[in-house]
């Protein structure tokens, strides 16, 4: 379902690194709670402004580098990644109207 989004890789750092902000969904293909919140997320990123948006599938190995930074523990998992570092985060489902308040506070929506 967000398929039609870049996915981090290896070169997370180098990815990451042109964007002054980003939203990344740290995701794992057989979580249930992930694919719940996939159609939720997909709604509401195109509305993001300045600010670039991201997944992360937890099963791929070279992204452990990438996890263990940003701390996460659990899925699904959203991060704000700004400046080079997580600011925000959201850990679990969250229906849309939350979602969109939440990213309204942060400044990216």
């Amino acid at each position: 379902m967000l398929s039609q989004f870049p996915a981090l890789h290896a070169n997370w750092q180098e990815e990451l690194a042109g964007n002054r902000r980003a939203i990344i969904f740290c995701w794992a293909s057989w979580s249930p709670p992930d694919f719940m919140f996939s159609p939720v997320l997909a709604r509401v990123v195109p509305d993001l402004k300045e600010c670039a948006f991201f997944t992360a599938d937890l099963d791929e190995g070279d992204l452990v580098p990438f996890l263990l930074e940003a701390e996460v523990m659990t899925n699904p998992h959203v991060l704000l990644w700004e400046n080079g570092t997580v600011r925000e985060r959201i850990i679990g489902f969250m229906k849309e109207e939350n979602l969109r308040g939440l990213f309204a506070e942060w400044g990216v929506l």
